[in-house]
């Protein structure tokens, strides 16, 4: 499983695709929009506040998740992304 995410000082939208086949190297976007979640960013204390929410109500269990990609915008310091119009760092 693939969980793939843009954290937005807005709205986090993130998405668990099943990766399962070794032989895919592409991901339909219609699987993708059919599996993304959006969630309020402000309403949230932390990224992982977020992602804690997702997969508890996701029928995918946090040990199928093999890779993540996240995207977001803001200034990266010491391995840290402080995130544009957000509170907290990711």
């Amino acid at each position: 499983m693939l969980l793939i995410g843009d954290i937005g000082g807005t709205t986090t939208r993130l998405a668990t695709i099943d990766i399962n086949s070794s032989s895919r190297t592409d991901i339909d976007i219609k699987q993708i929009q059919s599996a993304l979640v959006r969630y309020k960013s402000n309403e949230h204390s932390s990224l992982e506040s977020i992602l804690k929410q997702h997969i508890d109500n996701s029928v995918v269990n946090s040990s199928e998740i093999k890779q993540v990609v996240l995207g977001s915008a803001g200034m990266v310091e010491n391995g840290t992304v402080n995130p544009t119009n957000l509170p907290w760092p990711q």
